[in-house]
């Protein structure tokens, strides 16, 4: 039998960001924030296009396009700004893991791709 006392939730320790990494975080809000602004402005521009003209046309068609794969491409991008803010601070573990993210989400799009 254990004799070791059980840790409540609140007797936990609290895991915090380390100082390091909030500017790294503050460049993936602002890629984030600026990045669905991007694609959704021509996906809204798009609809509103369609609205006027009554329907959905090429050019309409194009814009709601244009912003589908602009938000799409934000992963990917977060991921490799990620890996290379982690890598200019020497740190080779979250820069790997961040990497590692970044290709599993290329392959996706390959495989999406091909078939």
């Amino acid at each position: 039998m254990d004799d070791r006392p059980t840790l409540q939730p609140e007797d936990r320790p609290k895991v915090h960001a380390v100082e390091a990494d909030a500017p790294i975080y503050g460049r993936l809000s602002s890629l984030l924030r600026v990045g669905v602004g991007v694609g959704l402005a021509p996906v809204a521009v798009g609809l509103a296009v369609a609205l006027v003209q009554g329907s959905v046309g090429e050019a309409a068609a194009a814009l709601i396009r244009a912003g589908v794969v602009m938000t799409l491409a934000l992963p990917p991008l977060q991921a490799l700004v990620a890996a290379l803010a982690y890598r200019s601070q020497s740190n080779g573990r979250f820069a790997r893991v961040a990497g590692g993210v970044l290709v599993v989400q290329l392959l996706a799009v390959l495989v999406a791709w091909t078939r």
